[in-house]
């Protein structure tokens, strides 16, 4: 699912290339991680939650907590 793209998420965050990655995230509902990658890139800790198993697999390969 697109929900936006990670310029628009740090227009949403007024952050800019000079600007200090935010400290921590968490998605909650995080599904397969597409969304999670678009964000995860402006903080330093990303953490997801999830119910579906697969999915949660699918966030550890890709290294989220």
């Amino acid at each position: 699912m697109h929900v936006f793209s990670s310029q628009q998420f740090g227009a949403l965050l007024d952050w800019t290339e000079t600007s200090p990655k935010l400290d921590r995230l968490l998605d909650i509902g995080a599904g397969d991680g597409a969304t999670t990658e678009r964000m995860a890139g402006y903080f330093n800790d990303v953490f997801c939650t999830e119910m579906s198993l697969p999915m949660k697999w699918t966030l550890q390969r890709k290294g989220y907590t």
